[in-house]
Formats: C-alpha cells, structure tokens, sequence
C-alpha cells in the first residue's frame, strides 16, 4: 500500500488560494487500523484550521461514501471563513456531492460528473419488521 493519502491540501506561501485535493472515499471517524486514505470529519477539521481563512479550491474525484461524514465536512466548508470553489475533477458521486455543494462555487469541467441517488443502507445483521420499518422510516 502506498504511503501518499487520497486526500492532500496544498498550501504554497506565495499563492493567495490552497487546494484541498479530495480523491478517494468518505469515511467516518479513522482509528490506528484505518488505511491512511481514510479521510476523517476531525482530520479534515484539522488540516482546515491550518489554513486560517485562505481562499481554498476543493478538488474532487470521489465516488462517495459515508453520509454523516460527509455532512460534518460540508459544515466544516461552510462554517470556514474564506472563499470555497468545488471543482469537480472526475467524479463527485454520492457523499461527494454534500461536500461539493457546500462551496460558495462549483466549477464542473464538461467530462466531469456529479450523480446523486436516493438515500441507501447496506444490511449487516438480521432485523425483524419493526427495525426494518423504523430503517425505511430513517430513509
């Protein structure tokens, strides 16, 4: 496995923006089993803090993935002082378009793509009629 993250921010003293590069997908909360392309809330929380107010661009190419993580990264973005531009690299499916959608300005390059899909849960253990109701209620 690769030591380079998925995830990167680029921050050059001389450039007036820094670029977040968002390349894989979204996990929640990583422990010290997570792969290192695992992008956490609290580690994007950190890295973001580090950029006190800066203009940022938000660079995407990610198929998605974990929808509360998603949404406390897009409260990240639009609780951050400086200007945010999502620019759609690739890909920004699922998850990714929350993040994506809380920028001040999305930039979409005619081959990129942003597809959004009803909210989904995956089944890991049996669940009887009225857990399985209150999954539908949930959804």
């Amino acid at each position: 496995m690769s030591n380079k993250m998925f995830w990167r921010i680029v921050n050059s003293a001389e450039s007036k923006t820094a670029e977040i590069f968002i390349y894989g997908n979204i996990v929640g909360e990583t422990n010290w089993k997570s792969p290192k392309e695992d992008l956490s809330p609290s580690d994007f929380a950190n890295k973001l803090a580090m950029l006190n107010g800066k203009a940022i661009n938000l660079r995407i190419n990610s198929n998605g993935g974990n929808v509360f993580a998603a949404n406390a990264i897009a409260s990240l973005i639009k609780s951050y002082k400086g200007k945010t531009v999502a620019i759609i690299d690739g890909l920004a499916a699922s998850a990714a378009t929350i993040i994506a959608m809380a920028a001040d300005k999305i930039v979409m390059p005619v081959n990129s793509l942003m597809m959004i899909h009803d909210p989904m849960v995956c089944l890991t253990e049996p669940m009887n009629e009225a857990e399985l109701q209150q999954c539908i209620d949930m959804l």
